[in-house]
C-alpha cells in the first residue's frame, strides 16, 4: 500500500503542477491578447497617416504651393487654388476626427515646420483654428525626427505632457494633458519633403479602450519605460466616489503622482525586474497574481502593462481539482486497507519464508566463494611458477646464444694478436734501419715524423697490443662461463666442478 500512496501522491502533485501551470498559462494569454489589442489600437493611427497623405487634397496643397498658389498639374483642375485645396484636407480631417475621438488634434506643416491648418477638438466637435492663430511647430519634439523621414515611414513621440492642455478638462477616464505624437512626411515628385502630418492621440482614449475590453483582471495600469504610472484603474473591489466619472473598473485620472500610487498598491513591486523583461508573472503576498507584457509595436516609446488577477479566483480549479483527489484517496486507501488486508497477511507469510530460504541460500554460497577464492590463488602461484620456469628457460638459451655468437670473432682477434705483435716490431725495426743509414732524411719525411710522434708510437705501440691481448682474453673467459653457467648444448645428468661454476657465476656478476 505504500507504493500506492506514493504513486498516487506523486501522480496528485505533477497534475496540480501541471494545472497550475495551465491557469497561470491562461492569464497571461489574456495579458498578451490584451497588449494585442493595444498594439492593433495603436497601429490605426498609422493607417489613419497613411489615408491622409493619399488623399488628393494634401497632394494638391503641395503642387499650389509650388504654383505660387495654382494647382497647374492635375488635369481638368488648372484653377484650382491652394486654398480651395487646404479648405477640402480641411474637411477630410474634420470628418477623420470625427470618426474616432481618440484624437486631440490634426496638424498639416510645411517642411519649415509652419502650420498650414490644424483641426482641435473643441467641446466634442472638430474645430479649424484660423490661420492668425497658426504657429510654427519648428522646436515641437517631432520637428526634426520628421524631417528624417522616408515615403511610408512614421514617427512616434515619447509620451508628452501638454501644458497648452486645461487640465481641468476631464473626460472621466484621465488627465488629457497625456499625448503622443504620430506624423509622417508628404513628398513632391522629386521625393522632397513639402509637407508633415501630425496626428495628436490622448492617452485617455487608450484608457477607454483597456475598460471596453472583456477581462477577469481586477486592475490594471500601464507604466512607461522609467516605471511612471501613466494610466490605470481601481480594483473591482473598492467602492467608487458618487461624484467621480468612472466606468465599470473605476479609472483614476493619470497625474504625475501616480508613482507613489504604484508603490502603495503593490508594495513589494519588483519594478526592475518588470522594466527588464518582455513579459512575466509576479505573486504578492495578499493573493494577487501580477502579469506584465511590454507594448513595443509600432511605438519608439516602450510601454508595460500590468494586470492584476486574483490569485484565489485563478487558482479556484486547481484547489478544488486538490480537494476531490485527496477525498478520492482516502476513500481507496479505506477500501484497500479493508478488501487487501488479508492478503497482505498472505504476502507477508511468504516473504519470510523465501527470505529464511535465501538465508541459507547466502550461507552456502559464502562457502562457495571462499573454496574458489582458495582454488584460484592456487592456480595464479602455479601460473607464476610456470611463468619464471619458462623466463629462466628463454634466459639460458640467450645467454648460450650471445655466448656461441660472441666467440668466434673474438677467437679471431685472440688469435691474430700475436701476429700484430710480430708485423709491428717488424715494422719498427725497419722504420729505426732507416733512420740509421740514411740520417740526413728528406724535409717532408721530417715534418710527418714530428706530425705523428714516431717516437711515441714506438712506445705505445707494444703496450697496445698488449692491452688487446688482455682484453681478448677477458671476453674469452666471460664467454666460457656463460657457457658453462648455461650448459644447454650438454648432457641432463653429469658430473661437474662445483668451485668452477661458482667462479663462472661470480666472473659474469662481476
Amino acid at each position: 500500500s505504500l507504493p500506492a500512496i506514493a504513486i498516487g501522491a506523486y501522480g496528485l502533485l505533477a497534475s496540480t503542477q501541471a494545472l497550475s501551470a495551465l491557469n497561470l498559462s491562461r492569464v497571461t494569454n489574456e495579458t498578451k491578447d490584451r497588449v494585442r489589442e493595444i498594439e492593433s489600437f495603436l497601429g490605426g493611427v498609422r493607417k489613419d497617416l497613411r489615408f491622409l497623405v493619399a488623399t488628393p487634397p494634401f497632394q494638391g496643397v503641395v503642387r499650389a504651393r509650388a504654383g505660387n498658389g495654382i494647382d497647374r498639374e492635375t488635369p481638368g483642375l488648372t484653377s484650382t487654388t491652394y486654398a480651395d485645396w487646404l479648405k477640402r484636407a480641411n474637411t477630410i480631417m474634420s470628418a477623420l476626427m470625427l470618426t474616432d475621438s481618440a484624437y486631440q488634434s490634426i496638424r498639416y506643416l510645411d517642411e519649415t515646420g509652419q502650420e498650414l491648418s490644424r483641426i482641435e477638438v473643441d467641446q466634442g466637435k472638430p474645430h479649424v483654428i484660423p490661420p492668425q492663430q497658426l504657429v510654427s511647430q519648428k522646436q515641437a519634439i517631432y520637428f526634426e525626427a520628421s524631417l528624417k523621414l522616408r515615403p511610408d515611414e512614421f514617427y512616434v513621440s515619447p509620451i508628452n505632457l501638454d501644458s497648452n492642455i486645461d487640465p481641468t478638462l476631464n473626460d472621466g477616464v484621465g488627465d488629457s494633458r497625456f499625448i503622443i505624437y504620430y506624423t509622417t512626411a508628404i513628398f513632391d515628385a522629386s521625393k522632397q519633403i513639402k509637407g508633415i502630418v501630425v496626428v495628436t492621440l490622448r492617452l485617455t482614449a487608450l484608457n477607454r479602450f483597456l475598460n471596453s475590453a472583456n477581462s477577469r483582471a481586477v486592475s490594471y495600469d500601464l507604466i512607461d519605460h522609467n516605471g511612471q504610472l501613466l494610466l490605470g484603474s481601481q480594483p473591482k473591489s473598492q467602492p467608487q466616489g458618487q461624484n467621480s466619472k468612472q466606468s465599470s473598473l473605476g479609472q483614476r485620472p493619470i497625474s504625475l503622482t501616480m508613482q507613489s500610487q504604484l508603490k502603495n498598491r503593490y508594495p513589494q513591486l519588483p519594478l526592475k525586474t518588470i522594466l527588464n523583461h518582455a513579459e512575466g508573472t509576479v505573486s504578492f503576498n495578499d493573493n494577487q497574481l501580477l502579469t506584465y507584457q511590454k507594448i513595443a509595436a509600432n511605438t519608439s516609446y516602450e510601454m508595460v502593462l500590468l494586470q492584476s488577477f486574483s490569485e484565489q479566483e485563478v487558482m479556484k480549479p486547481v484547489y478544488l481539482f486538490e480537494l476531490v483527489s485527496i477525498f478520492i484517496a482516502i476513500g481507496s486507501l479505506g477500501l484497500v486497507l479493508l478488501i487487501g488486508l488479508p492478503i497482505l497477511r498472505r504476502i507477508a507469510q511468504d516473504q519470510t519464508n523465501l527470505y529464511e530460504k535465501a538465508q541459507e541460500a547466502t550461507e552456502i554460497a559464502t562457502v562457495k566463494v571462499d573454496e574458489l577464492a582458495q582454488a584460484l590463488n592456487t592456480l595464479q602461484q602455479t601460473q607464476q611458477q610456470l611463468i619464471q620456469t619458462e623466463k629462466m628457460s628463454g634466459l639460458g638459451q640467450l645467454v648460450a646464444g650471445v655466448a656461441h655468437e660472441i666467440n668466434n670473432p673474438v677467437n679471431f682477434i685472440h688469435g691474430n694478436i700475436n701476429y700484430i705483435r710480430e708485423y709491428s716490431m717488424n715494422l719498427l725495426g725497419l722504420v729505426g734501419l732507416y733512420q740509421k743509414t740514411f740520417p740526413q732524411n728528406d724535409a717532408v719525411i721530417e715534418e710527418n715524423i714530428e706530425e705523428i710522434d714516431l717516437e711515441f708510437i714506438k712506445a705505445d705501440l707494444p703496450r697496445l697490443v698488449k692491452s688487446m691481448e688482455v682484453g681478448t682474453s677477458r671476453i674469452r673467459e666471460i664467454v666460457l662461463s656463460l657457457r658453462n653457467f648455461s650448459r644447454v648444448d650438454e648432457a641432463d645428468h653429469k658430473i661437474v666442478n662445483l668451485h668452477e661454476g661458482i667462479d663462472s657465476t661470480l666472473m659474469i656478476l662481476s
